[in-house]
């Protein structure tokens, strides 16, 4: 194998790629019937996040952390290091998106407010209000990063700029109902968003206008996402379905129909031709955009998973399920690579998940695990992943 170079961002100083082997993976198409990872909690405990061993009181103290001395305590995970803990928020955190140069985060809350983290030194630059008694659901950066979309539980989809936080455009609505889901396109050309009420509405992005209705879901659609060309625009929801979509011409393109419960989350891996898939059955699916083949199930999770996202290299899936763990796997071997504990208020859906465009950090609701349950999901916290570490490659250089 060759050896790997680090290469530093140009900005931030932290760690942008590692050379040698950043080709992303993605499963075989001519892989054999699907193959399923054992689970490693007992199935009865699901709802019981005491039960997944990750979570068990650590012998002595992880070694402390200067700047976030209250995530002492927690059993340490090899290769996850917490790299930043962001704290302002007064209620749950309910979705985060990176912006697309990785410089900035934006976290969306239950306290109504959507607030901006500069990455770098952990400040926060601004906190986007005015949503009033609406929580915020789902939170999409806009192409050039100026601006972000956000949509609320009363059916509010905004646009606003990332700087002024003012109001750029108030989004035509034609079904109404709580936006669970909002995604923009990577060519910036249409925003797509998901309700309670069924049909997926279509905006254009420069003036939030709608555009047309996907109309084929039954019930709530509670995920979009576009792949990397966004040719193909996928969502799933409580009809146990994930439908994919030729947004250019309205057409829908096949229907995926192997959950047996409702789908919570859907991404493209960085090739465009797996979609992974976590549902309320506790499963994550993989499968063949090409064809809509079910090539993988991976199981492990105790609960339903809520929220599923890859690395920008393709070579880690990182899945996220109620009962307050995130899973890493290898896209290689499927197998569990690491398992962080971030146990957050059970009675929410807090599908936050987000890997960073360029370097190996994971986004995620920041659990307090001494704080009231209804509390624990104030923060934001940003992992550091050692991916060489986790995938067992001892190539690296010094």
């Amino acid at each position: 194998m060759s050896s790997v170079a680090k290469l530093w961002h140009k900005l931030t100083g932290l760690l942008s790629a590692q050379s040698g082997n950043i080709a992303a993976r993605s499963v075989s198409p001519q892989s054999d019937a699907p193959t399923e990872q054992k689970s490693d909690a007992h199935p009865n405990n699901a709802t019981d996040p005491s039960h997944d061993p990750s979570l068990k009181s650590p012998d002595e103290q992880a070694a402390e952390v200067p700047d976030f001395p209250d995530e002492t305590g927690r059993q340490p995970v090899p290769g996850v290091t917490l790299f930043r803990s962001f704290k302002g928020h007064t209620s749950a955190v309910r979705c985060v998106a990176f912006d697309p140069d990785g410089l900035t985060l934006a976290s969306g809350s239950s306290d109504t407010t959507i607030k901006l983290w500069d990455l770098a030194n952990g400040n926060l630059l601004n906190s986007l209000e005015g949503h009033f008694k609406n929580a915020v659901f789902s939170v999409a950066f806009d192409l050039d990063g100026r601006s972000l979309v956000s949509g609320t539980n009363t059916g509010v989809v905004e646009q606003r700029g990332t700087t002024s936080g003012e109001v750029v455009h108030s989004f035509e609505r034609q079904c109404h109902g709580t936006v669970f889901c909002v995604a923009f396109d990577p060519q910036g050309r249409w925003l797509a968003g998901g309700t309670d009420r069924g049909p997926i509405e279509l905006w254009g992005a420069s003036n939030g206008k709608v555009l047309r209705l996907l109309d084929g879901h039954e019930l709530s659609v509670y995920c979009v996402a576009f792949d990397p060309e966004g040719r193909v625009l996928a969502s799933g929801g409580n009809d146990e379905t994930i439908k994919l979509w030729d947004v250019s011409h309205n057409k829908l393109l096949r229907i995926l129909d192997d959950h047996t419960g409702t789908v919570r989350s859907v991404v493209f891996d960085p090739t465009g031709r797996i979609l992974a898939s976590g549902s309320s059955d506790t499963t994550v699916n993989l499968w063949d955009v090409r064809n809509g083949r079910l090539l993988r199930t991976l199981r492990g999770h105790t609960s339903r998973v809520e929220a599923v996202a890859y690395s920008c290299d393709g070579r880690l899936l990182a899945s996220r399920c109620r009962a307050g763990t995130i899973r890493l796997w290898d896209c290689e071997s499927w197998e569990t690579v690491a398992v962080i504990p971030e146990p957050t208020y059970s009675k929410w859906w807090i599908p936050t998940l987000a890997f960073h465009p360029s370097l190996p950090l994971l986004a995620t609701a920041g659990s307090e695990p001494d704080a009231p349950e209804a509390l624990r999901s104030r923060r934001v916290h940003i992992w550091e992943l050692d991916v060489d570490l986790l995938l067992g490659d001892d190539t690296r250089a010094d």
